[in-house]
């Protein structure tokens, strides 16, 4: 006889995560037959005891059982089967628009979602750059490009950088010189 223990790995959309994990006991029974009335009258065996299994850890995920317990089984038990669910973490994410020619902050923006899934901010990034550009900043460079998010949250902020835009203009200007001749009482000699 045989009694196989089966700990099965799976995200939470049912697609496998980890390899399964299989124990077996194998059990030999043993018995007296009369040869007579051919009945024979079996001996317990020995249970015997599966170790207990610790979960794998998966980047980004949680897993809603830690440790599978140990279990002792005896001949004739079902085989047993136990199904680990990996759900995704909730992660955080952040956008600033920052002006580099002042260092200071023009807008910040945060958004929320499970690992691994595209980070999608309530404000289009294309959008603020052009908000910007029409008040005379200079687009410089931009770190977000779709990404999804990472387990590690400092991977999931994200800077656009702008600087002053600037035009060259000119200007003209006129100065003028007068002399006036005048006698000592005020009255205009020239």
């Amino acid at each position: 006889n045989k009694v196989m223990e089966t700990v099965k790995y799976q995200f939470a959309d049912g697609r496998q995560a980890q390899k399964d994990h299989v124990q077996t006991a194998n059990f030999t029974q043993h018995g007296v037959q009369d040869l007579v009335t051919k009945t024979i009258v079996w001996a317990p065996s020995d249970p015997q005891t599966f170790v207990s299994v610790d979960t794998p850890k998966i980047i980004g995920y949680t897993a809603d059982i830690q440790n599978v317990p140990a279990v002792t089984v005896n001949f004739g038990d079902e085989d047993i089967i136990k199904v680990v669910t990996y759900k995704a973490n909730d992660q955080l994410a952040g956008i600033k628009y920052i002006d580099d020619t002042t260092g200071k902050t023009l807008d910040t923006e945060a958004a929320s979602g499970k690992f691994g899934t595209r980070i999608e901010f309530m404000r289009d990034p294309s959008s603020m750059i052009q908000k910007f550009e029409g008040q005379g900043y200079k687009f410089k460079s931009n770190s977000f490009n779709g990404q999804k998010y990472q387990a590690d949250n400092s991977k999931n902020q994200f800077e656009v950088h702008f600087t002053h835009g600037t035009q060259n203009v000119s200007r003209t200007n006129k100065v003028m010189e007068t002399v006036k001749y005048q006698f000592a009482d005020g009255r205009q000699a020239q």
